[in-house]
């Protein structure tokens, strides 16, 4: 391990989202990244850290 200093250790970034379609789009870039983990590319909203089950109205 070769590692040193904090796990985050740059600064973070952000954007303002200043429209409805550009949040939208980020939604759907969201909750698809589970499609490219290894079990989830047919059921994306089973990935337990995600909000898609919510999004669907299959849990509150």
């Amino acid at each position: 391990n070769k590692r040193n200093g904090h796990l985050f250790q740059d600064r973070f970034k952000s954007k303002i989202v200043k429209t409805d379609r550009y949040l939208l789009t980020l939604s759907a870039y969201i909750h698809n990244n589970p499609l490219k983990i290894k079990g989830y590319e047919k059921c994306p909203e089973k990935y337990k850290y995600s909000s898609l089950k919510v999004y669907l109205g299959l849990e509150k």
